[in-house]
């Protein structure tokens, strides 16, 4: 390689055909970039100009040079730009499905805009999956498994799976098998799809009891107004410990039976593979996984 400010200058005096214009811009003289390019030639043994009256052009070896060096500091220039982002303000797409938004980030969403009070979060809420690769989303939090297309994932929790209900619905109908909860009224989410979330069946399966509900069903197709039904007393619930941990703490909620499943489920954040997203992504990932490991999850 030859020393790098004999590149810069070629740069600029490429970009304006002018030795005197390069200077000029560079803050030198003219004839001292005239001998930082000869001094390049002379190092690579070739003519990169052709020199004139009036400036300078490119030979082939030139434009080749040029073309690479345009690439390279473009490179540079990208890189920079991204080490200097973080530190300005900007704007965070958060995406996650409901219940996530509302049982987990929500809560704790005030700790990270104290800690970085220059970004502004817009939290996008959706019960479907996301296609992180083509829409305007900086994170998701989303639940499945690996692999995730064309993003990189980190596991945030994994999936544990349980029954909850209202004190006062276990108090007046006690469960104490699997066979009694499959005759209380069981809520559910309409929109569950067996490979992603368990529904009632699937869940009494991976229990080893292959029972079909009985009680009659209320469907909802958003995990929130599902786990408000359940606080009212409207029947028995599958809560995932990472949403309904709190609910239960505070005695909103409790387990109808100590029997609970898991998987190789569970919740994920996410970053575009092959898409610039804003740098405020990244804070925000190293403080999800913060959560995580200071055992707020």
């Amino acid at each position: 390689m030859p020393p790098p400010h004999y590149l810069v200058v070629f740069e600029a005096v490429a970009r304006h055909l002018s030795l005197t214009r390069a200077a000029r811009e560079l803050g030198t003289t003219q004839p001292a970039v005239s001998h930082q390019i000869r001094q390049l030639e002379r190092h690579l043994d070739a003519q990169l100009f052709y020199r004139a009256h009036r400036g300078v052009t490119l030979t082939d070896h030139g434009r080749r040079l040029y073309e690479a060096v345009q690439r390279g500091f473009g490179t540079i220039l990208e890189a920079l730009t991204e080490i200097r982002r973080p530190a300005a303000p900007g704007t965070l797409n958060v995406a996650t499905d409901f219940g996530f938004a509302a049982f987990w980030l929500l809560p704790r969403l005030p700790a990270f805009r104290a800690r970085y009070p220059d970004i502004d979060v817009r939290v996008i809420t959706a019960q479907r999956a996301f296609d992180i690769a083509t829409e305007s989303i900086d994170i998701a939090i989303v639940f499945g498994r690996p692999p995730f297309p064309q993003a990189i994932a980190k596991p945030l929790c994994s999936e544990e799976v349980f029954a909850v209900c209202s004190p006062r619905l276990l108090a007046e109908r006690p469960i104490r098998r699997l066979e009694d909860l499959r005759d209380c009224p069981l809520l559910q989410l309409g929109s569950e799809e067996e490979t992603r979330w368990y529904t009632w069946s699937s869940w009494f399966r991976a229990c080893g009891a292959p029972l079909v509900p009985r009680g009659p069903m209320l469907s909802f197709d958003n995990y929130i107004l599902l786990i408000q039904a359940a606080i009212a007393g409207q029947g028995v619930a599958l809560g995932w410990s990472l949403l309904v941990d709190e609910l239960l703490r505070v005695g909103q909620l409790v387990r109808a039976l100590e029997v609970s499943v898991s998987s190789e489920r569970g919740y994920y954040v996410l970053l575009p593979e092959a898409r610039r997203v804003s740098a405020a992504a990244f804070p925000f990932r190293q403080w999800l996984l913060q959560e995580l490991e200071e055992g707020r999850c």
